[in-house]
């Protein structure tokens, strides 16, 4: 580990999108830039930096069939395509993908109304999840 390294715990979980977008965007600009080892039992690595202003995307990820490659990175096509928008790939974070932009002016990364779709179905998922563990948790209390 060259680089000057913090960890930190999120203030909220990843399907808390805009939430978690923001967090990242504050940590940047006092000069903390999400790794990419990215989040680890659910806490963040960030490289520490020149304090900058940067947007963080966070993109869901659909559902994975058996077959289906299960690596968390985005396939080369997505790669390729989020850095001609000027994105960069970061981490994951549970069914979600980071990217990062130091660019203001850059087209925001995914405006495809089925895309969106997708993050608030993952979004909706995950409260759905959340909200019955706590209620089975106050059941056999």
């Amino acid at each position: 580990m060259g680089a000057k390294q913090i960890r930190r715990i999120p203030p909220c979980p990843s399907y808390h999108v805009e939430a978690m977008e923001s967090w990242l965007e504050s940590m940047a600009r006092d000069g903390y830039f999400l790794s990419n080892d990215g989040f680890s039992l659910g806490i963040a690595t960030f490289d520490v930096g020149t304090p900058r202003k940067v947007r963080y995307r966070l993109q869901a990820v659909p559902k994975r069939g058996l077959l289906d490659d299960m690596t968390d990175r985005p396939n080369e096509e997505a790669l390729e395509i989020s850095e001609a928008l000027g994105w960069r790939y970061v981490a994951s974070q549970g069914r979600f993908q980071v990217y990062y932009c130091a660019d203001p002016d850059a087209r925001e990364l995914n405006t495809d109304p089925e895309m969106q779709s997708l993050s608030i179905d993952v979004i909706h998922s995950q409260e759905r999840s959340s909200l019955l563990s706590a209620l089975l948790w106050w059941l056999l209390k």
